[in-house]
């Protein structure tokens, strides 16, 4: 196991339908990032769609991504080039902290602990 920072920033929120995020991951092995658009259609779900780059040979990255929620539950499913995924399940207990659970190809099954910095677009 070895250390990872991820990190994501959103403008726009679900009442304005149109919006953008920026998302990044760096561990010792391995960056990757993305920015993008996103449109919510209804008040509980959000899509995505997303261009970035990664540590690779040709480090051009597509990604997309849905996410569901209410008051207190989301989930959220992405993925990007190639056969990748993220699904992470979350309940806030207020609107600082998250706990729940995340999956993630290559690296299994966990728990998450989510903290969102207020008045800012900062999730960790």
């Amino acid at each position: 196991m070895s250390p990872s920072i991820t990190g994501n920033m959103t403008h726009g929120n679900i009442e304005n339908q149109f919006g953008t995020f920026a998302w990044f991951f760096v561990s010792e092995f391995w960056a990757e990032g993305y920015v993008g658009l996103t449109y919510a259609p209804l008040s509980y779900c959000q899509v995505g769609l997303g261009v970035g780059i990664e540590q690779a040979k040709y480090p051009l990255r597509f990604g997309g991504s849905l996410w569901l929620g209410n008051g207190h539950w989301s989930v959220l499913s992405d993925g990007g080039s190639g056969f990748w995924h993220r699904v992470v399940a979350n309940y806030h207990l207020s609107p600082l902290i998250g706990i729940g659970f995340m999956s993630e190809k290559f690296m299994g099954v966990g728990p998450r602990l989510e903290l969102n910095l207020p008045k800012l677009p900062v999730e960790l």
